[in-house]
């Protein structure tokens, strides 16, 4: 994540109409511009290649687009929540939606997703924070920022192709292929000789969130409630079967 410590030192959502209504402290797009054009002069002189994690705003997403035309080896991925939530999901102090990078406008949000589409940020990801329950008591401000994301990952992602926002082999790459791309491992596709590391996925598998049935300790999650298709219902692992959905 990029994002100048300074100017994000004293804040906890985004600056804006939103923050300052709620009366908490803000964090400007600012911060995280400032750092991706600070990194991006750096890449340029030292002709490294280099990964922007877990973008936030539309000015970073263009910043990183015109690295990218003029040649530059950088690439970049956003958090699935991101793609869905914006500043004006808060609602009455929900500490739930407490994460850093924080949820931005909505036009960052749309600017994200057509990130997506043009291929700027090429990876989704999970950025999974699981938390004690007790992590996100107290006053907004005071409770400790993250989501619990592995779960909805995958569903969140696809909703996103449901949604028209963006296709399905753009959703299903970003998921798989890229990442593996990125990282420069042998992974994410479906090819003779590769290690079959599969998901089995049910389209048509309507169901509600809820975050108590998560596997994953930590069940901190604003998305309880929403109606999901999209469920994993086998998973391959160096060619065995590790799960199968009841």
């Amino acid at each position: 994540m990029s994002s100048d410590p300074w100017l994000q030192e004293q804040g906890c959502v985004h600056e804006g109409a939103v923050s300052a209504r709620l009366g908490l402290g803000g964090i400007a797009e600012s911060a995280e511009t400032i750092a991706v054009s600070r990194d991006l002069i750096l890449i340029e002189k030292t002709g490294v290649c280099a990964h922007f994690h877990n973008l936030s705003t539309g000015k970073a997403v263009k910043l990183i687009r015109d690295a990218q035309s003029r040649g530059l080896h950088v690439t970049a991925d956003v958090s699935a929540h991101h793609l869905h939530l914006s500043e004006h999901d808060l609602g009455n102090y929900d500490a739930l939606t407490h994460v850093l990078p924080p949820f931005r406008s909505i036009r960052d949000r749309e600017q994200l997703q057509q990130g997506i589409r043009d291929g700027v940020i090429t990876a989704i990801s999970s950025h999974h924070q699981p938390l004690d329950k007790d992590d996100k008591l107290g006053p907004f401000a005071e409770t400790q920022p993250g989501i619990s994301g592995l779960e909805t990952l995958l569903p969140l992602t696809m909703k996103l192709v449901e949604d028209d926002e963006i296709p399905l082999h753009k959703a299903l790459a970003a998921l798989t292929c890229n990442p593996a791309d990125i990282l420069g491992i042998e992974s994410g596709q479906l090819k003779v000789g590769a290690i079959a590391d599969i998901c089995l996925i049910d389209p048509d598998s309507e169901y509600e969130c809820q975050p108590l049935n998560f596997m994953s300790a930590g069940k901190n999650s604003p998305f309880e409630g929403w109606l999901f298709n999209h469920q994993v219902s086998h998973t391959i692992f160096h060619g065995r079967l590790v799960f199968e959905r009841d």
